[in-house]
C-alpha cells in the first residue's frame, strides 16, 4: 500500500515442481467385501494427479462402505510412496468381525405402545449393524412428535465366533399429550 497514490506492479514466480501422478493403487486386506466394490466407492484410479484430499476422502468412503455392511470395527491405513513424479498408494484394510443388530430394548414410553415405536425400526434383529440407518431411525422416531428426547445407546456386545451381536437401548422421554 502506497500513500502517494502511485501504482506498484507485483510479479510472483511460482515453481509448481513435478506433477505427481498415481502410478499404482493397491487395496489389501479385503476378505469379505470384493475389491471391485471398494474401487467403485473411491474416486481414485491410476494415471491421475495425486491429491491428498482425495486420498483421505477415499479412506472415508471405504470406512463408510464397511460400516454400512456391519463392519463397525473396520480400519483403513494408507501408505503413500512417492518417487519422482509417480506415487504408489496402498490402502490396508482390517475388516475385523462383522456386527449384527441384536435385541432392541425400549424404555421411557409410558403411554406409547412398543409396537408404535417398533414400526419405525427398519432394522430387524440379525441384520448387519448399520450406524447410518440407526440415525435415520432416531430421526424418524423424533418426527413422530411424541417424544422430547430420543437416545439410542449400544449395550454390551456379545462376541460370537464369526460376528459380534450389538444390543441397543432406546431411551425415550414422552412429550405431554396434545403438545
Amino acid at each position: 500500500f502506497v500513500n502517494d497514490g502511485s501504482v506498484i506492479d507485483l510479479t510472483f514466480e511460482i515453481d509448481e515442481g513435478i506433477q505427481v501422478m498415481i502410478n499404482r493403487l493397491d487395496i489389501n486386506g479385503s476378505i469379505d467385501i470384493p475389491v471391485s466394490d471398494i474401487r467403485n466407492v473411491i474416486n481414485l484410479r491410476e494415471n491421475i494427479p495425486l491429491n491428498l484430499v482425495d486420498i483421505r476422502d477415499a479412506r472415508y468412503s471405504i470406512l463408510s462402505l464397511y460400516k454400512r455392511l456391519g463392519y463397525v470395527d473396520a480400519s483403513v491405513d494408507i501408505a503413500t510412496d512417492i518417487n519422482g513424479g509417480e506415487a504408489d498408494i496402498a490402502f490396508s484394510i482390517t475388516e475385523n468381525r462383522p456386527s449384527v443388530l441384536g435385541k432392541v430394548i425400549i424404555r421411557g414410553n409410558r403411554k406409547t405402545k412398543d409396537k408404535v415405536i417398533r414400526r419405525e425400526f427398519t432394522l430387524k434383529e440379525g441384520v448387519p449393524y448399520n450406524y447410518d440407518e440407526i440415525l435415520k431411525i432416531k430421526q424418524s422416531i423424533y418426527k413422530m412428535g411424541l417424544f422430547t428426547e430420543v437416545a439410542i445407546d449400544e449395550l454390551a456386545s456379545e462376541r460370537l465366533p464369526y460376528k459380534t451381536v450389538k444390543d441397543l437401548l432406546l431411551t425415550l422421554n414422552e412429550d405431554e399429550p396434545g403438545s
